[in-house]
């Protein structure tokens, strides 16, 4: 005589000593017990305890720029599938589209050339749960009229003036993940670069004026350089994580 949790329907086996069952969603958990019969009377009981494995939230979302205007193209990242999950559901703003790796770690998306905003999702999947969602926010700006009918990773950089960039990493310090946003009147891409105290580089991306990057995610506690090279033009700021 098998014995299941309330809403665990038994679809065979009943007064076997094997059953299938049927759990209804949004099942937690609960107890599975069976007991065996003859004309002298009736077993103990023996017991197992189940529950529903659900998927943990993925962790922080490292955001960084594959290409540049026209052409936005973005990859997103995670460090890992988490938790109890199978695999991976990402979602993206409308408007946009999702080029590659749904279901994995890693998925690249493209953008319109015109300002637009929106937020990018990851959730855990398994068979038994969706788990709530981790986020980052899109909030690109125009792409330049400079830009218009270029490709701007093969222009001259020697025939681009430069005009007065200006940088922001933040915040700084940091306990998790931080932002990377370069302002400047010029619209040649930005080669950003992450680099150890001593100097040697984690990490390189090329990202467009007034374009936000969040990174770090992965970067352990420590103090780190992050450079950025438009045309001529160089700035480095220090951050540290702790």
């Amino acid at each position: 005589a098998w014995s299941f949790p309330q809403g665990v329907t038994i679809v065979s086996g009943q007064g076997t000593n094997q059953v299938v069952v049927k759990y209804p969603q949004g099942f937690t958990g609960g107890t599975i017990s069976v007991t065996a019969t003859n004309g002298c009377g009736t077993s103990s009981a023996r017991t197992l305890s189940i529950a529903s494995y659900n998927a943990a939230t993925p962790g922080n979302i490292d955001v960084i720029s594959v290409a540049a205007c026209p052409n936005r193209v973005y990859s997103y990242t995670i460090a890992s599938v988490p938790s109890n999950a199978t695999s991976l559901l990402w979602t993206v703003p409308a408007g946009a589209t999702l080029l590659t790796g749904q279901g994995t770690t890693s998925i690249t998306v493209s953008y319109p050339s015109t300002a637009f905003t929106g937020t990018v999702l990851v959730q855990g999947v398994n068979n038994c749960s969706l788990s709530s969602a981790k986020s980052a926010t899109v909030k690109l700006p125009p792409c330049p009229s400079g830009f218009a009918g270029t490709n701007p990773t093969t222009r001259n950089a020697e025939a681009i003036e430069v005009k007065g960039m200006s940088v922001k990493v933040y915040p700084n310090p940091t306990t998790s993940n931080f932002n990377v946003q370069v302002n400047s009147g010029n619209v040649e891409v930005v080669k950003l670069k992450v680099m150890d105290a001593q100097g040697r580089a984690i990490r390189t991306l090329t990202i467009a004026p007034y374009q936000t990057v969040n990174l770090g995610a992965d970067l352990k506690a420590g103090a780190y350089l992050i450079e950025m090279r438009q045309g001529k033009e160089v700035r480095v700021e220090r951050l540290i994580k702790f």
